[in-house]
């Protein structure tokens, strides 16, 4: 497991996430059912560790 450190941009609010997950196609699955990716201009996801 890694975990990832998310940063979601939109014209008035930024979010800031800490996520796990397997690899970085578990991460996308999970972001995509639940936020609406298309409502921000940009993604940015940053690896912090591996997690044992």
């Amino acid at each position: 497991m890694k975990e990832f450190k998310i940063r979601l941009i939109a014209e008035d609010e930024v979010k800031e996430l800490i996520a796990i997950a397997n690899n970085f196609t578990d991460l996308q699955k999970l972001l995509k059912s639940r936020y609406s990716l298309d409502d921000y201009l940009a993604i940015t996801i940053k690896t912090r560790q591996k997690l044992s």
